[in-house]
């Protein structure tokens, strides 16, 4: 009885919350090519890095990778810590598996801007 009244009252902010995933992935997928077509210039030419918009840009990636480790690593442990939530009650497994699916959607896109970061770094 309690854990339908909590997958109930889960459908909306569950709903919200694989919205709020696909937009966060899309926007990052909308702005890799650029992003991925800039780091390409500086690899291209190295004298680049040399520039203050170019250092400022690295500088920038550099600072992103590192948040993005940080916090979406930590959605990453939150998704499993929900997905284990749902292993209490079959009434809590449909939206406890579709939270933890968006939370990974959210944490795996951290992969495309450690590949950013990688390639200004080496």
């Amino acid at each position: 009885m309690i854990a339908q009244k909590l997958a109930n009252d889960l459908h909306e902010p569950t709903t919200s919350l694989e919205q709020l995933a696909a937009d966060f992935v899309s926007q990052l997928a909308r702005m890799d090519p650029g992003i991925s077509y800039l780091i390409s210039q500086i690899e291209e030419e190295p004298a680049l890095r040399d520039e203050d918009d170019a250092r400022q840009f690295i500088e920038s990636i550099e600072q992103l990778a590192g948040a993005a480790e940080g916090a979406l690593g930590e959605v990453s442990v939150l998704a499993t810590a929900v997905q284990n939530l749902g292993e209490i009650s079959n009434r809590l497994r449909p939206v406890t598996r579709r939270i933890s699916t968006a939370l990974r959607r959210i944490s795996d896109s951290s992969h495309t801007i450690q590949e950013w970061d990688r390639r200004l770094t080496s």
